[in-house]
C-alpha cells in the first residue's frame, strides 16, 4: 500500500495546481524522484524477487497496485536516444586520444546503468506477468476484464520502451533475447509470448466469458502483428517499358540497425544502382537471382545511375510510391526524375502496391509490377516475425480444433474469423531462407501449400463442414456456415477443392433437417469460382482523383511519412 502512494500518479497531492500547463511541475516532479531512489535502492529487484515468490498466490499484490507500479517503473525508464547516444558512443571510443577514451569510459559506465535498469525493469514485469498465468480459472472469473486488459496495455508500453522500437516489432532468434542489450528490439518477443499464452488460458477455460474474452485477445494479437511485420528486404521490379528500372531494389542500409532490423520511425526507402558492363545487374536469368551483365558497346542505357523506390508525402497529404532518380540535393521534390508512380489509396500506404503503377513523363509502356523478396530481419529469423510465431502458436496448440470442438458455440465460432482468415493468409508465405523444412508430404497431401505447415490446414475447413452438416444447434450451423463463406472467396485452391468436393457429397446425400439448405450449399460451392476471379485480377491503374501529383519537400526525410 504505501508504494501504491508513491507511485500512483492520480494521487491528489501529484497533480500540478496550473491548470493552463501540461508540464510536470511541483509535485509530479517528487513521485519521479521518489521512483528514482526506489530504484537505486534496488527496490525494483527485491520487489521482483518478492512477487517472483507469491506468483499465483493470494498474497500477490493487487492487479490495480501492479499497474501503479508499472506505470511508475515505465515513467521512469531512460529514453531511447540517450541509452543509443551512449552505446553509439561506446562503439566509437577507443581510438587513441585521452578524450575519447574518457568519453568511451563514461559511456561505459553509462551503459552499465542503462543495462542495469533495464533488466530490473524485465524482472518486475515478467514477475507479474508469471502471476497472471499462474492464476486459476475461479479467480480469472472475480476480476474484472478491464483490470486484465489494463495490466496487459501496462506491460506493452514497457516492453515497447525497453526494446527501443516505439511500437516496431522486431523478433529474435528462436535462442531468446536474455543476453539482448538494452533497447534490443528482440526484447519485445517476450511480451508476445505472454500474450499468446494468456489467449490461450483463457479460450481454454471452462467460462464462457473468458472464452470470448480469450478469442477477443486473440483478434487483438493479429491486429497487432500484422501491424509490426517487418517490410520485404528487397522489390524486383519487372516488365517495365524502361529497361533500366527492371531489377532488384535493396532496402536502403543507412535505416538498418546494426542487428540487422529496421530503425523506427524512418520511412521506407529501396535503391538499386544500374549496373554497368560486366557488373552484376542483380536479376539474372528469370529475374531471379544475380548475373552478370552482358557486355555492351557503348555501355547499357542508365548505366551508373542510381533509382530510388520510395514513398512521397503529396501537397494534398496523400502519399503515393514512386520509381525515381531522386535529386541529389532535393530528394522527393519536382527535381526528381520520375519514371512510374503509384497512386495509392489509404490501404495501399504502408507498401509498395504489386500493381496499378502508372507511367510518368520519364518513363515508357508498359509500367512495371513488383515483386516482394524476403523479410529485413537477420538472416535465418524469416520464421520469426510476430505473424509466423502466432501462425506456429495456433496450430501447435491446436486452436482452430478448439473453436469446432464439443464445446462449439456460436459466439466463439463468430469471433474465430479473423484467425481463421489470418492462418488462410499465412498458407502463401514462401520466405523461408532460414533452411528450415517447414512441411511434408503429409502436409501437402493435407491441402498445405507446400511452402508452410503453419497455417490452416484442409482438414480444418472438412472439419467445420462436418460440424455445419452434423450440428444440432441450427444457430451454430449458420454461424459456421457464414464462417465459411466469409473466408473460401480467398483460399487458395488447395484448401478451397476438398472443402468443395465435400460440399458436393453432401448435395448428392440427404442432409438432416438442421443441415443447410441446399440453396446455402450451392451458392458455397459455387462462391469460390468467383472468388479465384478476384484474387487474380490485376488491379488497373488509377485515374485521375483531381489530387495534386506535386511531391511535398517533406516527402523522402521522413517528415510527412505515416
Amino acid at each position: 500500500d504505501a508504494l501504491g502512494h508513491i507511485f500512483n500518479k492520480k494521487k491528489v497531492y501529484y497533480k500540478s495546481t496550473r491548470q493552463w500547463s501540461n508540464s510536470a511541475v511541483g509535485m509530479p516532479e517528487v513521485r519521479g524522484h521518489m521512483i528514482a531512489v526506489f530504484r537505486r535502492l534496488r527496490g525494483f529487484q527485491v520487489l521482483a524477487q518478492y512477487l517472483d515468490r507469491r506468483a499465483g498466490t493470494a498474497s500477490f499484490p493487487a492487479m490495480e497496485l501492479c499497474k501503479d507500479l508499472l506505470g511508475g517503473a515505465l515513467d521512469t525508464i531512460p529514453s531511447g536516444s540517450s541509452s543509443s547516444n551512449s552505446n553509439s558512443s561506446t562503439q566509437n571510443g577507443g581510438n587513441g586520444h585521452d578524450n575519447q577514451e574518457g568519453e568511451s569510459a563514461a559511456a561505459q559506465t553509462q551503459l552499465s546503468k542503462y543495462r542495469a535498469i533495464h533488466d530490473e525493469a524485465r524482472g518486475f514485469a515478467e514477475s507479474i506477468m508469471k502471476h497472471i498465468l499462474l492464476l486459476d480459472e475461479i479467480t480469472l472469473k472475480r476480476m474484472e476484464a478491464e483490470t486484465i486488459k489494463g495490466i496487459r496495455v501496462k506491460l506493452y508500453q514497457l516492453y515497447n520502451k525497453l526494446s527501443g522500437a516505439d511500437g516496431s516489432y522486431s523478433r529474435g532468434g528462436r535462442g531468446g533475447s536474455s543476453s539482448a542489450d538494452p533497447e534490443d528490439p528482440r526484447l519485445l518477443r517476450d511480451f508476445f509470448t505472454f500474450w499468446r499464452s494468456l489467449a490461450l488460458k483463457l479460450i481454454t477455460s471452462q467460462s464462457l466469458p473468458l472464452k470470448l474474452f480469450g478469442w477477443d485477445t486473440i483478434v487483438e494479437i493479429i491486429a497487432e502483428s500484422e501491424r509490426l511485420a517487418p517490410p520485404p528486404r528487397a522489390y524486383l521490379a519487372k516488365g517495365a517499358g524502361t529497361a533500366f528500372v527492371n531489377g532488384l531494389y535493396s532496402f536502403d542500409p543507412k535505416r538498418v540497425m546494426g542487428n540487422g532490423y529496421m530503425r523506427p520511425n524512418v520511412e521506407l526507402q529501396y535503391h538499386r544502382k544500374i549496373p554497368f558492363d560486366g557488373e552484376s545487374d542483380g536479376v539474372g536469368a528469370g529475374g531471379g537471382g544475380k548475373g552478370p551483365v552482358v557486355a555492351n558497346d557503348p555501355p547499357p542505357e542508365g548505366a551508373g545511375k542510381t533509382l530510388t523506390l520510395f514513398r512521397c508525402t503529396m501537397r494534398s497529404q496523400h502519399k503515393w510510391w514512386f520509381l525515381s532518380e531522386a535529386d541529389i540535393d532535393q530528394p522527393g521534390t519536382d527535381k526528381d526524375i520520375d519514371y512510374y508512380q503509384h497512386k495509392s489509396k489509404r490501404d495501399e500506404e504502408g507498401l509498395p502496391s504489386a500493381s496499378g503503377w502508372l507511367t510518368c513523363r520519364a518513363g515508357a509502356d508498359p509500367p512495371p509490377t513488383l515483386e516482394a523478396v524476403g523479410k529485413l530481419v537477420p538472416r535465418g529469423e524469416e520464421r520469426e516475425t510476430p505473424e509466423h510465431l502466432l501462425a506456429r502458436w495456433a496450430i501447435e496448440n491446436e486452436v482452430v480444433e478448439l473453436v469446432l470442438g464439443d464445446s462449439i458455440h456460436r459466439e466463439i465460432v463468430s469471433r474465430s474469423t479473423e484467425l481463421i482468415k489470418f492462418l488462410a493468409g499465412m498458407c502463401d508465405r514462401d520466405d523461408d531462407d532460414d533452411g528450415d523444412v517447414m512441411t511434408t508430404e503429409s502436409d501437402e497431401a493435407n491441402g498445405g501449400s507446400g511452402h508452410n505447415k503453419y497455417c490452416l490446414q484442409a482438414s480444418h475447413l472438412l472439419l467445420a463442414w462436418k460440424t455445419c452438416t452434423n450440428k444440432a444447434d441450427a444457430a451454430v450451423s449458420a454461424q459456421i456456415y457464414q464462417l465459411l463463406v466469409s473466408i473460401l472467396p480467398s483460399l487458395s485452391p488447395a484448401l478451397a477443392i476438398p472443402l468443395i468436393e465435400a460440399i458436393r457429397d453432401s448435395l448428392e446425400t440427404a442432409g438432416a433437417p438442421t443441415s443447410p439448405t441446399s440453396g446455402q450449399q450451392k451458392a458455397l460451392s459455387s462462391s469460390h469460382g468467383s472468388g479465384v476471379m478476384q484474387k487474380s485480377s490485376v488491379h488497373g491503374g488509377v485515374g485521375s482523383l483531381g489530387i495534386s501529383n506535386s511531391k511535398s519537400n517533406l516527402s523522402m526525410g521522413g517528415g510527412g511519412g505515416g
